[in-house]
């Protein structure tokens, strides 16, 4: 009996310490892509997207499917003179794991210029890869 509780409680709390871990890299990596933002280096901010085709990230003209296109776009929206990007925060943070190596992301984003102050809400979809969670969808507005 003692084994089967044993084993139970093995095979219900090996996968909640690997989620555990999933959560903190992902809530880190999210923290770093602030920080980035907020340093004015768009590259960094990028890093985590994920660049081999995978990624959809969602506008209100459609859906972006290029790596390249979704940074061109972030250039042309937050860089402006003056303002630049401004100061990116994430709060409100979910991570889940809902596969091994598929998991859910979502919060709230605000982007903090000279003159201007932007808000939203998003939702990510990132998926494990050998070189670190990468973010395959974004949808946030």
């Amino acid at each position: 009996m003692k084994r089967l509780a044993l084993l139970l409680l093995a095979v219900l709390w090996v996968p909640a310490a690997f989620g555990a871990d999933a959560v903190a890299e992902i809530t880190a990596m999210l923290h770093e892509q602030d920080a980035a933002w907020t340093r004015g280096d768009l590259d960094g901010f990028m890093k985590p997207y994920d660049d081999t085709g995978e990624l959809a990230f969602m506008t209100s003209d459609g859906p972006l499917r290029s790596y390249q296109a979704l940074k061109e776009r972030y250039e042309k929206r937050y860089k402006t003179g003056a303002n630049d990007f401004g100061k990116l925060t994430f709060s409100d943070l979910q991570v889940e794991l809902l596969a091994p190596d598929v998991a859910r992301a979502y919060g709230k984003w605000m982007v903090e210029q000279k003159d201007k102050t932007l808000s939203g809400w998003f939702t990510l979809i990132l998926k494990k890869t050998a070189t670190g969670w990468k973010i395959i969808h974004d949808h946030s507005s």
